[in-house]
């Protein structure tokens, strides 16, 4: 409800399971939002406890490879060959062999139950200069299964200017960028609707970064950050806001198509040894078996892209030449 009570926001859903959801959600962040900047998980530079192997290109990857981040949702995400990262390294040959192989912890000991209802990890493939947007872009590794996944590059080049509505790097895009990363439509997105979200409400929602100055939502402080928040939900999917007219597609996009082929991992016959070997490795015991991992392979279908590039039907050349062939067929 607003401060003096006087108007509420109400949501209806058909399915109970998603109202509790919703409203765990919303004390979750109210939790998040009282965690100093500083704070550090015990967990966070576990990795090990997370990725049981690790292998790029036949070479075995290390704490360099990653950059670690902490998703609202999905809790510790790790980032490989991202462009902080030390170390960087390029597939050289397309194929399986040459791209990345990971075994994963998929335990659900650690899980939130009213947070996720998925069992498994979450992968995204992103370019190094854009953000992981795991809820729009990501696909979920189910336990037991080897997942084997194989890429192909996309670029796009779109005509800007006279010829379309789109923006080089969106220094001319009425919003300013939250997150410091390259210029995409959700980053802009997502940055207008926190820019609203301050303006409206006095605060900052916690799943999208926070401008200088500015604190995170959180009802000791801001009581009524709920009622503006749903409020402001509502007016942006309808984009009454105006961030989907704002934000402009990039001229230049590239995009990765994925083909995904699954298989049981570990077979029966092999189960047990790999196991062993993974229980000995990491000093840990694998108490679920089965649901306890799963294995995952990223590489490259083929070492070249597809790039579709607009270009105008008629330039001043040809229709210079072709103004020219007419004058002479009809003075002719």
């Amino acid at each position: 409800c607003n401060q003096n009570k006087s108007d509420c926001f109400y949501q209806t859903y058909s399915s109970g399971v998603d109202a509790v959801r919703e409203w765990y959600r919303f004390h979750y962040i109210n939790i998040l939002s009282r965690l100093p900047d500083n704070f550090t998980s015990l967990e966070e530079n576990k990795l090990g406890n997370f990725i049981f192997n690790c292998r790029f290109n036949q070479a075995s990857c290390n704490q360099a490879n990653y950059s670690q981040f902490h998703h609202p949702i999905y809790g510790n995400c790790y980032t490989f060959n991202g462009e902080n990262n030390s170390n960087l390294w390029m597939s050289s040959m397309p194929g399986i062999d040459n791209g990345l192989s990971l075994t994963l912890r998929t335990e659900q000991n650690d899980y939130i139950p009213l947070l996720s209802t998925v069992t498994g990890a979450r992968v995204m493939v992103h370019g190094q200069d854009e953000p992981a947007f795991m809820d729009d872009g990501g696909f979920n590794l189910r336990p037991g299964v080897e997942t084997s996944i194989s890429m192909k590059k996309e670029a796009l080049d779109r005509l800007g200017g006279n010829y379309g509505d789109c923006t080089s790097n969106g220094s001319d895009v009425p919003v300013t960028n939250l997150y410091l990363s390259k210029y995409t439509q959700q980053v802009c997105i997502r940055s207008c609707f926190q820019e609203s979200m301050v303006k409206e409400c006095g605060c900052a929602y916690i799943f999208y970064p926070r401008p200088k100055h500015v604190e995170y939502c959180d009802y000791r402080k801001h009581d009524s950050w709920g009622y503006c928040y749903y409020k402001l939900q509502d007016a942006f999917s309808s984009d009454r806001l105006g961030c989907f007219t704002k934000c402009r597609k990039p001229c230049s996009v590239t995009s990765y198509e994925l083909s995904a082929g699954y298989s049981r991992w570990p077979s029966v016959k092999s189960q047990d040894w790999i196991f062993q070997m993974l229980s000995l490795q990491n000093n840990y015991t694998i108490k679920n078996k089965r649901n306890g991992v799963a294995k995952l392979n990223i590489f490259f279908k083929e070492l070249k892209y597809k790039t579709s590039s607009e270009s105008p039907s008629v330039t001043m050349v040809t229709l210079l030449s072709n103004l020219g062939s007419q004058w002479s067929l009809w003075f002719g």
